[in-house]
């Protein structure tokens, strides 16, 4: 079964040989795939869920800052105190 090269033929193991190792590497490229999918949608789960957190925490300095200044202002207008300062 030597390899003819008059004729270009490739003995039919080599073909079978081939033809596997391209279904191999179908199947490596196909998980690969399925894998970098289920990777981008963890990512954007957490990416959502920080986002989320972040906000929260936005949300909960803007309404301490809120309370800081309105606590600061209400300070500043009661006469008693301030005479005594």
């Amino acid at each position: 079964m030597a390899n003819d090269p008059a004729t270009g033929a490739i003995p039919e193991h080599f073909d079978r040989i081939g033809a596997q190792a391209t279904e191999s590497l179908r199947g490596d490229a196909r998980r690969m795939h399925d894998l970098a999918e289920e990777f981008r949608a963890r990512y954007r789960r957490d990416l959502e869920d920080w986002m989320q957190l972040r906000a929260r925490l936005d949300r909960l300095i803007f309404c301490s800052i809120q309370r800081s200044s309105t606590v600061f202002l209400n300070f500043q207008r009661l006469p008693s105190l301030k005479a005594g300062i």
